[in-house]
Order: C-alpha cells, then structure tokens, then sequence
C-alpha cells in the first residue's frame, strides 16, 4: 500500500467513524489529483512579488478594472454597475474544461493589465508565459506607471502577480519594474502616483471569486 492509499485508508476510518461517506478506492487517484490541484491554485507562489503589497495593490487595481468591464460596480468610488456586462472567458491553447479532469475544475485565470476585458484559462501547459508570447509580443505601453522616471511607451518587461485566483500580467518598462527593488523609503520618493491600499483586497478577492465563470460556462472557451 503506497502513502498516498494508506492516508486514504486512515481518511475513511476517521469518516466511519464520524458517520461520514467514505471515499471509494477507485476515486481515490481523482481525488488526489483534485485535492493537489486545489493546493497548487491556492497557495502557489509565482515570484516574490505575489508577496508584496505595493504588488498586490497593482494587482488589485487592475482587477477592479476588469470588474468594472465586465459589469460589476463601485458606487463608492462612482461606478455603476451594467446589467449587460459579463465575465469573457478568452480563447485559449491549453486544456478545455472536461468534468473528468480535476485539473480544469479549479485553475488560476491570467489577465492582462493593460487589456481588461477577458480571463485567461491558465494550466500546467499554458502559463502566463504562453500568454505573453502569444498576446503582447509587439505591446509597449508601461501598464504601471509608479516610477517618476516611467518610460511609458517602452514596456520591455513582462511579470506577473498572483493576487487569488487571478494571475495579473503586467508590460513594464525597466524603470517601474526596478521600483519594486527600492526599499519602502525609496520607493516613496521615487512613487509617481498613488496606488490602491490592502483595505479592500478581501471585498475585492470575494467579488472576483463570485465573477469567476461557472464550469458550465466554460464549456464553450
């Protein structure tokens, strides 16, 4: 029996015990797979920059962008919602939502900063680098603008920063993206214009969740 069995074999006797349905052997491997694909969304870490708050709060900015595309609105800052808008799910080159693989039922979405209108089904075979290649090899314009010194139509840099299920990709020209070097003293002498504060990412990580497309709906991407 492999590790993997035998935790499962304790998982069950715990759920008999409490008068729980157990899970059959022959679902064990799926829900495995599932559980390991369910982690690796949640707390996977792309670059430090999913750490950082000044990151996060670029991030943030972006997906309130996006909502604000799709529809969803912010009377407090002025923005009414569309009841026309909805989430787009974009074409894309990696694995198709099939209710038998684990691994497209909870996926990470990229979106591109400067393009906000649709998500991108991210998996194992299409990373936010298949992304890049593929939707901003001739894209130039510098999407953060934080530096004093931002070279606005010359973005030569791409990253991304995970904030939740989102995956934002940003086109950075050197400058902006050396901001993120600066400690925090420095980076406020050398910060061009005011970014979004942590305060809102829980309201904001729950609003995206609820905008997130339904399996259902991306039967068709």
């Amino acid at each position: 029996m492999s590790f993997e069995q035998d935790t499962q074999h304790r998982i069950n006797q715990t759920l008999a015990k409490a008068g729980v349905a157990v899970v059959m052997p022959d679902d064990w491997d799926y829900v495995t797979k599932l559980a390991d694909g369910l982690g690796q969304n949640d707390f996977v870490q792309l670059t430090w920059l999913d750490q950082d708050s000044d990151a996060t709060a670029l991030a943030a900015e972006k997906i309130m962008n996006h909502l604000a595309t799709v529809g969803i609105g912010f009377p407090e800052y002025g923005i009414q919602p569309n009841p026309h808008g909805h989430t787009e799910i974009a074409e894309h080159r990696g694995p198709q939502y099939d209710p038998a693989d684990p691994m497209t039922q909870n996926r990470l979405y990229g979106l591109l900063a400067g393009l906000p209108g649709q998500l991108i089904p991210l998996s194992s075979e299409y990373t936010w680098k298949d992304v890049v290649n593929e939707r901003l090899p001739h894209y130039h314009k510098c999407d953060i603008g934080i530096s004093r010194d931002c070279m606005a139509d010359n973005a030569v840099i791409r990253f991304p920063v995970k904030l939740g299920e989102i995956v934002v990709i940003f086109a950075s020209c050197q400058q902006c993206r050396k901001w993120f070097d600066l400690d925090g003293f420095d980076r406020r002498l050398n910060q061009r214009r005011p970014i979004n504060t942590q305060r809102h990412h829980d309201r904001l990580l729950d609003m995206m969740h609820d905008a997130l497309p339904s399996a259902d709906n991306e039967l068709d991407c």
